[in-house]
């Protein structure tokens, strides 16, 4: 028997789950993951794109490392996320911010 894994959309608790565990490895502040949500949630009605199996944990990364940049003075470097989140090579992650910042059109304030 030939079993098909299927892969379905994220849940929250997986969302939760892998936010919970990088904000753990990267020692980030608790801020940071709200200001993650926030970033989710803005890309996903400025672009229509939605959490998949294939996308969520590269744009769950993108808005957290975004958060990190813009709520601490001294953020990691892309570099040091790639070396960190060996998931995604340093061109990946600089491909995703870019995508990411283009889709928000730039606007990282929060209201």
């Amino acid at each position: 028997l030939n079993a098909v894994a299927v892969r379905a959309v994220p849940g929250k608790w997986d969302v939760y789950g892998f936010l919970r565990d990088v904000m753990v490895n990267f020692r980030l502040e608790p801020e940071v993951s709200v200001v993650t949500l926030h970033y989710l949630e803005r890309f996903h009605e400025l672009s229509g794109i939605a959490l998949t199996p294939d996308n969520w944990r590269r744009l769950v990364i993108t808005a957290m490392m975004l958060a990190s940049k813009v709520w601490n003075d001294e953020s990691f470097e892309n570099i040091e996320f790639a070396q960190l989140c060996p998931l995604y090579t340093i061109d990946e992650i600089n491909t995703f911010e870019r995508i990411f910042l283009k889709s928000v059109g730039y606007n990282m304030s929060m209201k």
